[in-house]
């Protein structure tokens, strides 16, 4: 007979194989016997508990896997965000064990901000034992166990969780329909991004997270936010909770855009219905965006250019009066023109 923590059995040796060779975000493991558990089964006295957290939760951490999901025993119980505990309950050390001992609810409660890992070193996994689904448990007397954040024994549940792009969710809903449990994990977030960019020439910053966000300098709360350069800066964007953060941090690097800008020409201004675009004697169709004063794209187009001319028609796209941005791609080159609608 095989077990999967015999690490000279085909059970482990394909397991660590498959882990080797998978280079996904996101490392997902559920098996049956939960390495760490004291709800109707006890992970310090019973044998195959004990050399599964020993030798299987040491392969999984080895290996940045990120969730382990287990059943077996009655109940659920979740960790916090931990690394290299192996040895009985008593002996574990959150201070130690935790790579971060935030609840990550990310609801907003004290020391609720989600956990952040890196794929550069992966450090850190969560185990949860989800068998609280087809019947209610019971507990051991060193209930709960010293490595979990939440546990709970006396309502059935089930584990829910999804992922988009570099985040992860999970809940666990009870019988009375309630969350009784959820945590966050994030991706390679919070960011310093070094830029370089010409004078006058419009890039895109965008935040590492898949969320809600607040841009420092302007307010918005886009995930993208289209910059004119005037100068080198500094661009700040945070979560509404103050949990995650980037920064992008822009060198200007010459001049060049600067000359063709002056090329770029947008009459009347301000306007109010109908623009003419005029760039030296350019023909041909060229992507052309336009944004708010929040960076917000409130239209997209090819324009055709003859003899260097072009117009548009604002009136028929519904657009208050105010300050927008006009960014036209010609072959390499960006180039963005303020301008006023006045209605």
């Amino acid at each position: 007979m095989y077990h999967l923590w015999d690490s000279l059995g085909p059970q482990y040796q394909w397991l660590e194989q498959d882990l080797q060779q998978d280079h996904s975000m996101w490392k997902i493991v559920y098996f049956h016997h939960p390495p760490f558990t004291m709800g109707t089964h006890n992970s310090d006295t019973e044998s195959d508990l004990v050399l599964i957290r020993q030798n299987i939760a040491r392969l999984l951490e080895k290996y940045g896997v990120d969730l382990v999901i287990n059943g077996h025993s009655h109940n659920y119980e979740r960790s916090w965000l931990q690394k290299g505990h192996y040895n009985l309950e008593n002996t574990f050390n959150k201070v130690l064990h935790t790579v971060d001992s935030s609840s990550a609810r990310y609801d907003g409660t004290l020391n609720s901000c989600p956990y952040k890992k890196d794929s550069s070193d992966n450090k850190g996994t969560v185990y949860v034992v989800a068998g609280q689904s087809g019947r209610d448990g019971f507990s051991q007397s060193s209930y709960p166990h010293d490595s979990k954040y939440f546990s709970d024994y006396q309502k059935a549940g089930a584990l829910f969780f999804e992922i988009e792009g570099n985040r992860l969710d999970a809940f666990y809903l009870e019988e009375d329909s309630l969350i009784h449990d959820k945590f966050t994990i994030f991706k390679n977030v919070n960011k310093n991004k070094d830029l370089s960019a010409y004078i006058n020439q419009t890039i895109n910053l965008t935040a590492s997270w898949h969320g809600d966000y607040i841009w420092t300098f302007n307010g918005a709360t886009t995930q993208i936010q289209s910059v004119l350069v005037d100068s080198s800066s500094n661009f700040i964007v945070h979560d509404s909770l103050n949990c995650l953060a980037d920064t992008f941090r822009i060198g200007v690097t010459g001049l060049k855009s600067s000359k063709h800008l002056n090329y770029l020409q947008l009459f009347p201004n301000p306007v109010k219905d109908k623009i003419t675009i005029s760039y030296m004697n350019q023909n041909g169709e060229y992507d052309l965006t336009m944004t708010n004063a929040l960076g917000n794209t409130v239209y997209t187009a090819k324009v055709r250019f003859i003899e260097g001319k072009s117009e548009l028609k604002l009136a028929d796209l519904r657009l208050t009066s105010g300050l927008y941005f006009l960014t036209l791609k010609i072959s390499e080159k960006v180039l963005t023109k303020p301008f006023f609608i006045d209605r």
